[in-house]
């Protein structure tokens, strides 16, 4: 052994610890680290209520349909089967909106090519529904829907799009 070298033993029964100078460390801020087992809730809850049976699913969104008729017949539509199609949909569109913002919350570009963070959210981001229409094929009275995956994709982008632009809005106010 050169001079110089410590042993195995010599590190173990030194008062210093040996140190990892090439192992990087990162904080993670408590924002992050909240937003990102928000982002597993959502996920956990969006499987959850595909799980939910199709007259229980149906019974649901009618309640909704009730709330809102009046709305809706302002709209013009006052067929109830209508009502019930606009409101699955948009609750589509709005469960994965909600799924894009937690993207962009949990996974801010911290990698040498922030546009790798987008892909990763993106992949994320149709893996869920894809996941989700899955499930829903061996729920009683439930269908998985290509149209539901590509609605939900929709919704996603959006979300990402929505959270990105207030994040470069907040970042050019606090830097002027």
């Amino acid at each position: 052994m050169s001079e110089g070298e410590r042993t195995t033993s010599d590190l173990l029964s030194s008062e210093e610890p040996p140190r990892f100078e090439s192992i990087p460390t990162h904080r993670v801020s408590p924002v992050r680290a909240i937003a990102f087992v928000a982002l597993l809730a959502w996920v956990a809850f969006i499987w959850g209520h595909s799980l939910v049976p199709g007259e229980a699913s149906n019974t649901e969104s009618y309640g909704w349909v009730a709330m809102l008729s009046s709305t809706f017949t302002s709209w013009g539509v006052g067929d109830a089967r209508t009502m019930n199609l606009i409101v699955r949909k948009t609750a589509h569109f709005l469960e994965y909106a909600a799924l894009g913002i937690l993207l962009v919350m949990a996974w801010r570009p911290r990698w040498r090519h922030p546009s790798a963070t987008a892909v990763a959210a993106v992949l994320m981001g149709v893996a869920v529904p894809c996941v989700d229409e899955t499930i829903q094929r061996f729920v009683p009275n439930r269908s998985g829907q290509l149209t539901d995956v590509l609605l939900d994709v929709c919704g996603m982008v959006f979300g990402l799009l929505v959270a990105t632009g207030v994040r470069a809005l907040v970042r050019r106010v606090r830097s002027s």
